[in-house]
C-alpha cells in the first residue's frame, strides 16, 4: 500500500460528513488571517471590562464570519470559562442559600 492509498483511508465516504468538512474547510478560507496588533487586543480587553457589552462582544467575536480566527478561538474559550465559572458561583449560590433551610 503506498502513501496515496492510506491517505486516501481517512477521507470520509459519507456524502454528508464530506459536504460538512468542505463548509467548514470554506469557512476557514473565508475568514481573516491577519495578525490581531498589541493595540487591536488592548481595545479588546477594555471592551471586556464593560459589564454586559462584553458578552455581546464575545458572541459576535466568537460566532461571526468576519472575525479573525485566533480572536474567534479566544472568544469561544472566553465563553467556556465564563460558563464554568457561573456555573460554579451559581452552586455555591444554591450550597449558601440550602445551609439556611
Amino acid at each position: 500500500m503506498n502513501n496515496r492509498d492510506e491517505a486516501y483511508k481517512y477521507i470520509p465516504t459519507d456524502k454528508k460528513r464530506r459536504k460538512e468538512i468542505e463548509v467548514e474547510v470554506e469557512d476557514q478560507e473565508q475568514r481573516p488571517k491577519y495578525t490581531i496588533s498589541v493595540s487591536d487586543w488592548l481595545i479588546v480587553m477594555l471592551i471586556q471590562v464593560i459589564p454586559v457589552v462584553n458578552i455581546i462582544f464575545l458572541l459576535i467575536w466568537a460566532f461571526g464570519k468576519r472575525t479573525p480566527v485566533s480572536k474567534s478561538n479566544w472568544a469561544k474559550a472566553s465563553l467556556i470559562v465564563l460558563g464554568i465559572i457561573f456555573v460554579f458561583y451559581f452552586l455555591i449560590l444554591l450550597g449558601t442559600v440550602s445551609s439556611f433551610y
